[in-house]
């Protein structure tokens, strides 16, 4: 559980709007559990861009975005009480967070790895 101020503060990126507290992250529009503390991560990829999604899921009651710099008109939004973090690169920028989150944790990593029976374990 973070903020998005602590977010903004672990990442770099810019944050605008209102301080919403984060339990959930999603970059599915079609799979997010509370519209109130799910950060939508805006990714771009050869074959969809998250960002096509923003205004539906504003419609929705999606409060807090993590989109990339200059793919979204965001400014028109934050009268409406939804947040926006910005960064350059919003992929890694959910990497750093998940790399901040793992390091305040002792516990070892187990990998599990080969090409058979991992899906039934």
């Amino acid at each position: 559980m973070y903020t998005l101020k602590k977010i903004s503060e672990i990442t770099g990126a810019d944050f605008y709007g209102e301080n919403n507290l984060i339990r959930n992250y999603s970059t599915d529009s079609r799979n997010i559990i509370s519209y109130e503390e799910t950060l939508f991560v805006a990714l771009k990829s050869g074959r969809n861009n998250g960002h096509n999604y923003i205004e539906e899921l504003i419609e929705r009651g999606q409060k807090s975005f993590l989109i990339q710099k200059g793919e979204f008109n965001f400014e028109k939004y934050l009268s409406k009480k939804v947040s926006f973090l910005i960064s350059v690169n919003p992929l890694e920028t959910l990497q750093k967070l998940a790399a901040y989150h793992r390091s305040q944790f002792t516990i070892p990593v187990l990998g599990v790895t080969g090409s058979n029976g991992k899906t039934i374990v």
